[in-house]
């Protein structure tokens, strides 16, 4: 994003979605608006109006309303717009808009003018910290939650399936989203996007650059190593469970991460490879999950 500013580009961040629906399943809601998505960006029409550059991510919010919560997906996206838009970006939402609301009618779906927006952001560094925050592997089971009113992220979802097991609807909300939201909120980016990111790492210093820590730290977030994370990401669903339980397969975890972060020529040394790893820390999970099983039966 720095680079773009520095070819004289100027940064937008989109918000866009669809009206919240009651009580469907999250995961085909989601394919019905990567559908949308790509009915709308993944077109010449994105070049001719200087929108082809930008990475988005999946967000969501849940309400208790009906009988399985009411839930609202919708895309947080940077654009990259490069200088020759001379339009205002009320100018350049009225453009987006108008697509986004046609191709979602004919596929049944119904949006709202207000309900979304197109902002300018002076500062890439702010930008890419949310971005960074956003996207952090392990955010969802820190203590950080969505300030929305009435609304509930993932966090509250799960405190308040942990707090009361018997919460039936907490529950049916949370193996909704679990289930519907398996594998997507990655980040995702054109190709153009991941050219200008080449020209960046092009243009950037051979010595290496000390990492700052974020200035408002969060509870519970460790920082996991790429290679432990690439292959761990094949159990994601079981991460955020295995912390909130607090157990064996969470120390197992964070003290795997910390012995890679030793040992930067990673675990060679070790004598299990990574993939005995995932199995090791599934077993430890369901010996925890059992635990818990056990527990909340001699309480009832």
């Amino acid at each position: 994003m720095t680079q773009g500013r520095s070819e004289g580009s100027r940064l937008g961040f989109l918000t866009l979605g669809v009206n919240s629906s009651e009580a469907f399943d999250v995961g085909d809601a989601y394919d019905n608006l990567l559908g949308l998505w790509t009915k709308v960006f993944n077109s010449k029409w994105t070049r001719k109006v200087g929108l082809s550059s930008y990475a988005r991510s999946l967000d969501w919010t849940a309400r208790r309303r009906g009988t399985s919560g009411s839930f609202n997906l919708h895309f947080h996206s940077v654009f990259v717009i490069p200088g020759w838009v001379k339009e205002s970006f009320d100018e350049i939402y009225d453009l987006v808009y108008e697509r986004w609301a046609r191709f979602a009618k004919k596929m049944g779906m119904s949006t709202s003018y207000s309900g979304n927006k197109l902002v300018e952001v002076e500062s890439s560094d702010k930008l890419s910290d949310y971005v960074a925050n956003v996207l952090n592997p392990l955010e969802l089971v820190s203590n950080a939650t969505k300030t929305s009113q009435n609304g509930l992220s993932l966090v509250d979802v799960l405190r308040a399936v942990k707090e009361n097991w018997r919460d039936e609807q907490a529950v049916r909300i949370y193996r909704n989203l679990e289930s519907g939201l398996k594998g997507r909120r990655l980040l995702a980016y054109s190709s153009d996007f991941k050219k200008l990111h080449m020209r960046a790492m092009e243009q950037a210093p051979d010595e290496d650059v000390e990492p700052q820590p974020p200035e408002d730290q969060v509870v519970n977030v460790v920082t996991v190593p790429g290679d432990v994370w690439g292959t761990f990401r094949l159990v994601r669903p079981l991460v955020v469970p295995a912390f909130l339980l607090q157990g064996r397969a969470r120390a197992y975890f964070v003290e795997l991460c910390l012995l890679y972060s030793q040992n930067y020529m990673g675990l060679d040394d070790d004598d299990l490879s990574m993939l005995d790893h995932v199995r090791v820390f599934k077993r430890l999970y369901e010996l925890d999950r059992q635990d818990l099983i056990n527990k909340v039966q001699v309480l009832q």
